[in-house]
């Protein structure tokens, strides 16, 4: 059988390899024009200087330098820095708190080099700039947002919503360090982004090259694209551009990416990059207007076969150690994934919901799946894809090498331009692959039977060490002979001088990904980041230097030293709960470098008395407590009850169920599963005069009441989720907190934090 899967791009780089650095004069026959203020307009080729030490911000929002014209070349000198805030000296508010524009350009022919833009919403801002050339810069320390997801539980007001961006939604939310919009045969090289949030977006760039360039270290997206097509994208660095990652914790990704690749972006090529521990690494989406859940602008019916972000080539890039996939491209057709490196990402190496004509030839597949969301795991998975031709490939120790199959997603395959692309699981070929350890070479479901899920071809595979070559569904039956389509004309020869793909080879794993309330580690810098457990507080000091760190406690005057960290964990300083108290804290943490980092707080210390049972395996049975809390509450009175003291309500039961709890003390024991139990707890407080915020962390039911008065009630099955609620204490009087608790099936957590407010 041959494969219908014909349609293979041939890349040809002519017109992006063809645009060049633009001539232009040297910095030091450039007159120089001194930026002192807010509105400085640029009309002709200059040396920007700006004394040290100046901040400019931009309050009107309309930039700093505005270069207006056409044949510009602006050139920053060396040590010259354009400064919205000054990110580094005490009273600094955040970076969410960055707003305006650093410089905005507009014309054709602008050459901006070396510049050096920070403590901005967006720090470069370039529009309708035909043959714009970014020459080198560095746009660290813009917007980024304070994450909520800590070590202990994710924060679901973490998500992106990449989705919508025709009226500049990305960088109003998100800001960005350079954002260039609605321009083509542009050049972007040898630019340096870290300490923000998202590197460079493109919205509506055709035609362009974007290379060399290291935008890593972010909690959004290294490289955004929007409706852009054409370009080339090669050998550039965007590795840990993150955030909803705790290892061994939880895996979300939320939504960040190395690349981000939006609403019919065609013909584009990505070749040597190194987009490793992204939340995925390169996230791409037809888009919402190509298949139909927008409707077109002035009522068009546009052909949606043509629709989507399609033909396009990622070659010889390193996909690695997401937390949740490697590469992600829905709702598309016409692309070749070739050549590379998918290692180690939580979810699975692809996912392919709903792409058709897609190669996948000669890649890499090791260790993915570890992480997968139920039969989401392992090397490939494609939902609905058909013409899908897998082939040379070598999976290796996979949760399972190829995932395929077909659900009733009914309401999706009503959209319009879902159901103009669908054919079902249908035409596709696995063949000539590796697979080496894998615990299931090839997976295919089919609820209708193998009505949905036909012709499928596996052949010439050859499997070592595989527990199981197939798993298939009753119905399907496969075609065991076929051949691939060609991808010799693929082009491999691209722009850039640089080698990021294993630049950064000592940090590979995805244990390697330490999220702090502004973003990951760099690996570098100093870090530190709050973490809350039954012990109590502690804060955990990550930073590169191997000199001397000291810790000053300013309320009682003790100190201590580091030698730094060893064998790559974090220094850690405790601050421990006393049972019973409420105590204040202030510590500070500096090395010999010059680093100085203040904590400060209030810790409550509380003695939980804990009831944990069993409640009944059927739904609507006497207990069910969505059903009777009465009888429900009567099952804690029982013999087959375990009752405790805990210092303090963090119980992360995961998949284990109480029993798996180190309680502080046992006072009588008691046997359940790891669902379906329930949790009774009340402490006794004495909190000072004024507010106090209480947290909870909950999957799945849970009720707080403070001496009988409601806090918080979320009675019923969810994942996990925060909750919070003010209380105002105003007479000092002791207040009892009670908390009801129940876990269904799957991951289970329960947490409460008290916390003064502010």
């Amino acid at each position: 059988m041959q494969c219908r899967t014909t349609r293979l791009l041939i890349c040809s780089l002519a017109a992006a390899c063809a645009i060049t650095a633009q001539a232009a004069p040297s910095g030091a026959d450039l007159p120089i024009l001194e930026v002192t203020r807010d509105n400085m307009v640029i009309t002709s080729s200059c040396r920007v200087v700006i004394a040290p030490g100046t901040v400019i911000p931009d309050p009107d929002n309309n930039g700093v330098v505005q270069v207006k014209g056409n044949d510009i070349t602006i050139e920053f000198a060396p040590g010259t820095a354009l400064l919205g805030a000054s990110v580094t000296t005490p009273g600094f508010d955040g970076w969410d708190t960055l707003s305006g524009h650093g410089l905005i350009a507009r014309g054709e022919r602008i050459k901006i080099v070396n510049a050096r833009i920070g403590g901005y919403k967006v720090g470069l801002l370039a529009s309708n700039c035909d043959r714009l050339e970014i020459a080198g810069g560095d746009f660290s320390d813009n917007f980024r947002q304070r994450l909520k997801s800590t070590p202990a539980a994710e924060d679901a007001s973490d998500w992106l919503w990449p989705h919508k961006n025709d009226n500049r939604e990305w960088a109003t939310n998100y800001g960005a360090a350079v954002l260039v919009e609605r321009s083509g045969d542009i050049v972007i090289h040898d630019v340096v982004v870290s300490c923000g949030q998202n590197g460079i977006m493109l919205d509506r760039v055709d035609g362009s090259a974007i290379y060399d360039n290291d935008c890593s270290f972010l909690s959004g997206w290294g490289l955004a694209m929007w409706r852009s097509s054409g370009n080339i994208i090669s050998r550039n660095a965007f590795d840990f551009c993150v955030r909803g990652y705790s290892h061994g914790i939880y895996n979300r990704g939320q939504d960040s990416a190395g690349i981000l690749f939006f609403e019919q972006c065609h013909s584009n090529v990505f070749a040597e990059n190194s987009c490793t521990h992204g939340g995925d690494g390169f996230f791409g989406f037809g888009g919402k207007e190509a298949i139909g859940e927008t409707p077109f602008p002035d009522g068009e019916t546009p052909d949606y076969t043509t629709l989507g972000c399609n033909s396009n080539v990622l070659v010889g890039n390193d996909f690695s150690y997401a937390p949740a996939h490697g590469i992600e491209l829905t709702f598309s057709r016409d692309n070749v994934f070739l050549s590379n490196r998918i290692v180690g990402n939580a979810i699975c190496g692809v996912w392919g919901g709903y792409s058709n004509s897609t190669v996948i030839a000669d890649n890499e597949f090791t260790e993915n799946g570890s992480q997968g969301y139920g039969l989401e795991r392992g090397g490939i998975n494609i939902e609905h894809g058909s013409e899908i031709a897998i082939f040379d490939n070598r999976f290796t120790r996979n949760a399972c090498g190829v995932h395929l199959w077909w659900d009733d997603d009914a309401a999706l395959l009503k959209l319009p331009g879902v159901k103009a692309n669908h054919k079902g699981v249908t035409d596709n070929i696995i063949i000539r692959n590796t697979f080496d350890g894998d615990a299931i070479a090839l997976q295919l479901r089919d609820p209708t039977g193998g009505k949905q899920v036909k012709n499928i071809v596996f052949a010439d595979n050859t499997l070592v060490n595989v527990k199981e070559e197939t798993k298939l569904d009753k119905g399907i039956e496969l075609v065991r002979a076929g051949s691939p389509p060609d991808t010799s004309r693929v082009m491999t020869e691209f722009v850039g001088k640089k080698n990021p793909v294993a630049a950064r080879a000592a940090l590979r794993g995805r244990d390697k990904i330490m999220m702090g309330e502004w973003g990951p580690w760099d690996h570098q810098s100093p870090m530190v980041r709050q973490v809350r457990d039954a012990s109590g507080i502690r804060y955990e000091i990550f930073g590169a230097h191997q000199g001397t760190w000291k810790w000053s406690d300013l309320a009682n005057g003790k100190s201590g030293i580091w030698p730094g960290m060893v064998d790559g964990k974090p220094m850690v300083l405790n601050v421990p709960m006393v049972p019973g108290g409420i105590s204040r804290y202030s510590f500070v943490i500096d090395n010999a470098e010059g680093f100085s980092h203040r904590v400060s707080g209030m810790v409550v210390g509380a003695t939980w008395n804990i009831r944990a049972f069993p409640w009944p395996n059927k739904d609507g049975d006497k207990g069910d407590p969505r059903e009777d809390i009465a009888a429900w509450r009567d099952l804690a009175k029982g013999t087959n009850v375990l009752i405790a003291e805990q210092n303090s309500l963090d119980l992360k039961f995961a998949h284990r169920g109480p029993n798996a709890i180190k309680w502080d003390k046992v006072i009588q024991d008691g046997k359940m599963a790891a669902e379906r139990f329930g949790l009774i707890a009340s402490t006794t407080l004495t909190l000072p005069i004024g507010k106090w915020k209480i947290k909870t962390l909950s999957d799945d039911g849970i009720r707080v009441v403070a001496n009988g008065k409601p806090l918080i009630e979320r009675w019923n099955w969810h994942g996990p989720t925060p909750d919070e609620a003010i209380l105002d204490v105003t007479d000092g009087a002791p207040i009892t907190f009670e908390v009801e608790y129940f876990e269904i099936d799957g991951y289970a957590v329960l947490s409460l934090e008290i916390e003064p407010v502010p």
